[in-house]
């Protein structure tokens, strides 16, 4: 009866641990940026929140995922901090690009903004760089049997008179990352960190850094297998280098990092 009990009260508490409230410090989980090939140069990062759900006005700005408490009812969760999505992860983002040598700062964009209207809002003389992530989709579904998390992303980047200079989708589902018991929320956080590796390590994405002109790239297709993928990934890097767009200390770092993942 006792061990009955003690199961209960341990399945109890592993249901409700969502519902604990976790203090998510940005400066804990910024983006990890590749390091600027000119350290001091400006960028100015945007982040437009275009989910479907939020634009309708059923999700708040700051919805993050949901998850499932008893019986599997779905609870609606925000971010830690009740901030708005687009700006939660925007700090983090531009912490990253401080900590790799950047002059950057976070522009708010009103949601469901193109993404070339606000280059131009954003546009200056003198020299530097912008970046305007759309966010199509971007939450989590904390269930019971297979928690994961969607994203659709778009990363456009500009010099800064506002001019084109790269294009590149992301889309993808993620399973839940595995922890012990550390609280959900954390997990999240860093999925979001191994996620925008992602992104940042993209030669289109590293080019749009380097202020080069690329062709718009569709959002890559599931590989067959993570070899090929890497492949690929590190043959693109390695064009990108023989062409000047980026520096060599830039290739060694992205091609260390894909490496990272065999």
């Amino acid at each position: 009866m006792k061990t009955a009990l003690r199961i209960m009260l341990l399945a109890a508490c592993l249901v409700a641990a969502p519902a604990f409230a976790a203090k998510i410090v940005a400066e804990d989980y910024a983006m990890r940026v590749p390091a600027a090939s000119t350290p001091g140069t400006d960028i100015r990062i945007t982040l437009i929140d275009s989910r479907p759900y939020v634009l309708d006005g059923d999700s708040d700005e700051s919805y993050e995922g949901m998850s499932r408490e008893l019986y599997g009812i779905p609870i609606s969760r925000n971010t830690a901090d009740r901030t708005p999505l687009a700006m939660y992860i925007g700090e983090r983002l531009r912490l990253g690009f401080e900590r790799a040598g950047y002059s950057a700062t976070l522009v708010p964009s009103p949601k469901g903004t193109a993404a070339a209207e606000r280059s131009r809002a954003m546009s200056h003389d003198g020299p530097g760089l912008l970046m305007v992530i759309t966010l199509r989709e971007w939450s989590y579904d904390q269930g019971f049997a297979s928690p994961e998390f969607t994203h659709d992303v778009t990363i456009d980047s500009y010099d800064a008179q506002g001019d084109w200079l790269a294009t590149q989708d992301f889309k993808g589902v993620d399973p839940m990352p595995r922890g012990g018991w550390k609280h959900f929320k954390r997990r999240y956080a860093e999925l979001y960190q191994d996620i925008f590796d992602r992104f940042l390590a993209s030669p289109v994405v590293l080019a749009g850094l380097a202020g080069e002109r690329t062709e718009t790239v569709p959002a890559p297709a599931a590989p067959a297998t993570p070899s090929q993928t890497i492949e690929a990934r590190l043959a693109a890097l390695k064009e990108l280098r023989e062409s000047g767009a980026i520096d060599e200390s830039a290739y060694q770092a992205q091609q260390q990092r894909i490496l990272s993942e065999l």
